[in-house]
């Protein structure tokens, strides 16, 4: 069971914060994708959050991963972090940190970067989702399955904001 707490805004800058909500609802769906993790749902992970006062933050310590555990019962969290950088040529860049870390050993399992533009936001969480399906044992899923995952990620930016 994979918790999906969310990504913090590197930028600072109020205009990027919209990628911290589709990063999680879109992170959700594609490591969802052929059903052999559970994800949480984003609302309880929400109520977790307020309940447990949790900061904006790339990575927890194992002390708030134990709590984090006792709240919600999950095995891993996705968290991490976002920088997006100034338009040259016509696109925006766009870098995501993920870490995935085992709330019972309280350690991070899987850091993984993916660079890109923010055009390419789908093709990056596909990628990242790869990335950490692999690490958490799941197989890839198959070929029906991930075009309904894909289906499901918005095509342009403007859709996912």
């Amino acid at each position: 069971m994979v918790a999906v707490l969310g990504f913090k805004n590197l930028t600072g800058h109020p205009e990027a914060a919209w990628l911290s909500t589709a990063l999680a609802e879109m992170l959700s769906t594609e490591l969802a994708a052929g059903g052999q993790l559970l994800i949480l749902p984003g609302e309880a992970v929400a109520r977790a959050r307020a309940d447990l006062a949790l900061p904006e933050s790339d990575s927890f310590s194992g002390e708030t991963l134990g709590r984090i555990r006792r709240r919600l019962g999950c095995g891993f969290v996705l968290t991490g972090s976002y920088l997006v950088g100034r338009p040259r040529a016509g696109a925006v860049s766009l870098r995501l940190d993920l870490r995935l870390q085992d709330v019972a050993r309280g350690s991070t399992i899987e850091a993984n970067a993916q660079e890109g533009t923010e055009a390419e936001l789908t093709t990056l969480v596909v990628r990242s989702g790869q990335v950490l399906r692999a690490r958490l044992g799941a197989t890839a899923p198959s070929p029906r399955a991930r075009a309904g995952s894909v289906g499901a990620l918005p095509t342009h930016t403007d859709a996912a904001r």
